[in-house]
């Protein structure tokens, strides 16, 4: 089995304030987990929220 991704979501409630992290371990079994930070951020203003990690994969079924 390939490496593992986790997504998470952090927000403060009431706000757009919110990221999405990213981490990874070699197996679900046993390790710990690396931690590569934020995917992306929303603030208070933005149009938009950070609170729903979903994975993308294009018409090659590549994930950017």
């Amino acid at each position: 089995m390939g490496a593992c991704s986790a997504h998470n979501s952090a927000s403060t409630f009431g706000s757009r304030s919110a990221c999405i992290g990213h981490a990874t371990r070699d197996s679900m079994a046993s390790g710990s987990w690396t931690d590569h930070g934020s995917v992306i951020c929303s603030r208070r203003g933005d149009r938009y929220n950070a609170i729903d990690p979903n994975v993308i994969v294009d018409q090659a079924g590549t994930r950017p």
